[in-house]
């Protein structure tokens, strides 16, 4: 009796009034303008290339480095900074406004120096890289894609084109003021946050909410203090006034573990 109840409740009624226009429901491609708008401000540019999507807008190119003789690489040995990039089996570098290249050994000396600070992206891979062809790199002072990792750790990568508007080598690789004008504009508008801290596993997770404070003397600590060295680049390029302090505020903090994942949570209230 309960099977052809059942039957009965699930049997589809063919014979149902309804007005359906079926070619309305045919396929047909996308309005290109609006989706590519959106992949812009989402910064979705991988998918708009896949998708050959023109109306994004293009990366411009920088002009075509030149091949460095040596005396352009001996009055590099004379410099304070020293900015580089790695593209594929040679170095390029930025001397007097203009990209040029070079191969790494020719190179050395400046890598290997302590003097020269040196400023670079994807800096893991330009160091494996370098340890290959027996340099050691030293005077590391500056990385971009690791600035750009903690201004917003949600990213997949951190394409150099994408962060400074090009695909080569410019003075621009020291700083990105925009990243962090849109880091604090988002705080603005919703200072909500979570912060983590891990060790052996475990997690401890403090939700709260950010508030601006404005102390000169908490400034010049930050500046000051010796794991923050980078930061005296900010200072010597007149970015400084990027760096916003922040304090979190109303806090409450949960343990996590991956044994723990599912199970429910007890806030603990940290402070007001």
């Amino acid at each position: 009796e309960d099977a052809y109840m059942c039957h009965t409740l699930c049997k589809i009624d063919r014979n149902v009034p309804m007005e359906f226009d079926f070619g309305s429901a045919l396929y047909t491609s996308p309005d290109n303008k609006a989706l590519s708008e959106k992949l812009a401000e989402l910064e979705l540019r991988k998918i708009a290339q896949r998708l050959s999507l023109d109306t994004l807008p293009t990366v411009p190119q920088c002009p075509p480095s030149e091949s460095a003789d040596m005396k352009i690489i001996e009055e590099c040995s004379r410099l304070t900074d020293f900015f580089f990039l790695l593209k594929e089996e040679s170095i390029e570098f930025l001397f007097d406004g203009k990209a040029y290249t070079a191969s790494a050994d020719m190179l050395k000396e400046i890598f290997e120096s302590d003097s020269i600070k040196k400023y670079t992206h994807e800096y893991k891979k330009v160091r494996h890289y370098l340890s290959g062809k027996g340099i050691d790199l030293k005077g590391e002072y500056y990385d971009s894609e690791i600035a750009a990792y903690i201004i917003d750790p949600t990213k997949s990568e951190y394409n150099i084109d994408e962060l400074f508007g090009q695909s080569s080598l410019s003075p621009s690789v020291i700083s990105f003021p925009e990243l962090y004008k849109k880091q604090y504009a988002q705080i603005k508008e919703n200072p909500k946050a979570e912060m983590c801290f891990s060790c052996g596993g475990i997690q401890i997770r403090v939700t709260g909410v950010l508030e601006q404070v404005y102390d000169e003397k908490l400034r010049s600590e930050i500046f000051a203090h010796p794991s923050r060295k980078f930061l005296q680049a900010w200072i010597e390029n007149g970015i400084d006034n990027l760096l916003q302090v922040f304090v979190m505020k109303n806090c409450t903090a949960v343990t996590w573990t991956m044994e723990s994942n599912f199970a429910p949570k007890e806030a603990v209230k940290l402070c007001d």
